[in-house]
C-alpha cells in the first residue's frame, strides 16, 4: 500500500515534481495574463485545475501516477503563484480610487490572518477525519495499522482524503466565492487605471 509503506521515500520526489512544475509554468502563465489582460479569469482558471488535479488524488495509489499528477497540480499552481500580486494590486488601486489612501498593509495583514486560520483549520481537519477512520498518530507500516485497527483500509483512505478529495472541495468553495465576489473585469481595472491617471 503506497500511503504507509512508500511515502516517506517518495515524498521528496512529490514536492520537487510540483515545484518544477510550478516553475517552469509561471513564465508561461504571465504571458498568458499579459495577452488576455484579464487577471480574474487567469487565477480562477488556475484555481479550477488546482482542484481537479487533487482530487483524483485520493483514489490513485500508484507512485508514477501520483507524480504525473501532482506535475500537472504543480503547473496550474505556477498560475496560482503568478496571479496573485496583480490581483492584490488591483484591489489595492481601486481601495486608492475610493478612498483616496493606500491601504496595502491592511489587505497584506488581512490575507495573513486567513492564511493563519487555515493552518487551525487543517489541523481541526487532520483531528476529526483520523478520529472518524480509526487512524492511530506513531504508526510506520501497514503492519501496525492493521494490528491496531481492523478497518484499517478506511483509516489508510482517511489520509487519502487529505492529499485530494478535502483539499479539492475547499478550492472549489473558493472558486466559487471568488467568481461570485470578485468584481474586477477588465473593464474596470482599466477604468480605475484611467482615474488614477486622471486624479494623479
Amino acid at each position: 500500500m503506497f500511503v504507509l509503506g512508500k511515502t516517506k521515500g517518495i515524498q521528496l520526489f512529490i514536492q520537487a515534481t510540483f515545484l518544477i512544475g510550478a516553475l517552469v509554468t509561471v513564465p508561461i502563465w504571465i504571458k498568458l495574463a499579459r495577452s488576455k489582460k484579464n487577471n480574474k479569469t487567469i487565477y480562477l482558471t488556475s484555481a479550477a485545475l488546482l482542484a481537479v488535479f487533487l482530487f483524483p488524488l485520493t483514489f490513485i495509489t500508484n507512485p508514477v501516477l501520483i507524480l504525473i499528477v501532482v506535475l500537472f497540480w504543480g503547473m496550474a499552481l505556477g498560475g496560482l503563484w503568478s496571479m496573485e500580486r496583480p490581483i492584490i494590486s488591483d484591489i489595492i488601486d481601486e481601495s486608492k480610487l475610493h478612498t483616496k489612501q493606500r491601504h496595502e498593509g491592511v489587505y497584506v495583514s488581512v490575507a495573513m490572518f486567513f492564511n493563519r486560520l487555515a493552518i487551525i483549520a487543517q489541523a481541526l481537519i487532520f483531528a476529526i477525519i483520523h478520529t472518524l477512520t480509526g487512524f492511530r498518530e506513531g504508526l510506520t507500516s501497514l503492519q501496525e495499522l492493521q494490528i491496531a485497527n481492523p478497518n484499517w483500509e478506511f483509516a489508510i483512505f482517511g489520509i487519502q482524503l487529505h492529499f485530494g478529495i478535502i483539499p479539492a472541495l475547499f478550492l472549489a468553495i473558493g472558486v466559487f466565492l471568488f467568481w461570485k465576489f470578485y468584481d474586477l473585469t477588465p473593464d474596470k481595472v482599466s477604468e480605475v487605471q484611467y482615474q488614477l491617471q486622471r486624479i494623479k
